[in-house]
């Protein structure tokens, strides 16, 4: 369900998958919905949506069209029978979730978010020296940035749910809470700045702290370059990882584990992970087993990112209030970092 840039690249990964077929493409219109099966040899096309959906040969939907449509449309393929898998984010309020969730159990139906980047084995590898290497986990700092030209593009576009907090920082929130479920009991603080521009969040920055000793710093533009670096500190070890969201034009798929002042380079081997998550996706469906990425999760993350959402509503008078408390809890969890690590 839609014909742009993503849903034409997922096409092949669907195919790559080994156990999904490309039956059919819905569009705004009939036009693009035609160009797009020509083009990629898709067997069939519609110019609306529902029609697609009311095709009882189709198993389930991709769903890439722009963020505030994603709610609507997720639920009115859960109530045609179809599984849905949904490009991120799932939907812009949680209460949306909820209707979703409902829906799907109801219909004894799979649904799930596309948080791709799981499926690659080195996610797998930074998970595991987590659990054996980190110790106590205190600091997890990332960044991911891209510059978007296109002014029409519907990241610019308020009323379709554009801005980097949607886009980007889902990303962050999303391996924040895979990561590290067990340490993010009590949210204590949390700061949000953003820069905006045509009515979207262009830059968005956060600082959090969990349960008065884990601290989170994460960043996120669609107007600026960064090296999409993540690092994370525990008293025993530190991971640095050049990339965390390993698309498949990432050459080389490394994290370094920094420990006892030893320096070692951890890789794993390249595939996929679009590809992957499709599969497991089909496979959660024909063997009848929860989604790998499960509904509950993305409820989790978009709590956060409302809270973090509802910062960003601050006026300035209310933060130059909170700034000396923020500065002392600041100092504080950093005191205690530094004098763990030595």
């Amino acid at each position: 369900m839609g014909a742009g840039r993503i849903a034409t690249r997922m096409v092949s990964h669907i195919r790559e998958s080994g156990n999904s077929l490309v039956s059919a493409v819905a569009a705004s219109s009939i036009e693009r919905a035609a160009a797009f099966a020509s083009e990629l040899r898709v067997e069939r096309h519609y110019g609306d949506y529902l029609s697609l959906l009311r095709n009882d040969s189709i198993d389930a939907v991709y769903i890439a069209l722009p963020n505030s449509m994603h709610f609507e449309l997720c639920k009115q393929a859960l109530e045609h029978g179809k599984h849905v898998l949904c490009e991120k984010p799932f939907v812009l309020e949680s209460r949306q979730i909820d209707v979703l969730e409902t829906l799907s159990k109801n219909n004894k139906l799979k649904i799930m978010e596309c948080f791709w980047y799981r499926f690659h084995p080195l996610v797998d590898m930074i998970a595991d020296s987590i659990k054996k290497e980190l110790g106590t986990p205190l600091v997890f700092n990332s960044t991911f940035s891209f510059i978007n030209a296109i002014e029409t593009d519907m990241r610019w576009n308020p009323a379709l749910g554009g801005g980097a907090l949607m886009d980007l920082m889902c990303y962050h929130i999303d391996a924040v809470n895979y990561l590290f479920t067990s340490e993010l009991s009590q949210l204590t603080y949390l700061e949000a700045f953003s820069r905006q521009r045509n009515g979207v969040d262009a830059n968005i920055s956060v600082e959090a702290l969990f349960s008065e000793k884990f601290l989170i710093s994460v960043s996120s533009s669609i107007d600026r370059e960064s090296i999409n670096r993540t690092t994370i500190v525990g008293t025993e070890s530190s991971l640095l990882i050049p990339n965390l969201r390993i698309s498949p034009d990432v050459q080389e798929a490394c994290f370094y584990l920094i420990k006892s002042g030893k320096i070692q380079k951890i890789c794993s081997e390249r595939v996929n992970a679009y590809a992957r998550m499709v599969e497991a996706f089909s496979n959660s469906i024909i063997k009848d087993t929860p989604t790998p990425v499960t509904i509950s999760e993305s409820k989790k993350n978009l709590i956060l990112l409302e809270t973090i959402k509802d910062s960003l509503r601050l006026e300035m008078a209310d933060r130059v209030a909170l700034y000396p408390k923020a500065k002392l809890k600041l100092k504080t969890i950093l005191s205690a970092i530094k004098k763990k690590m030595g």
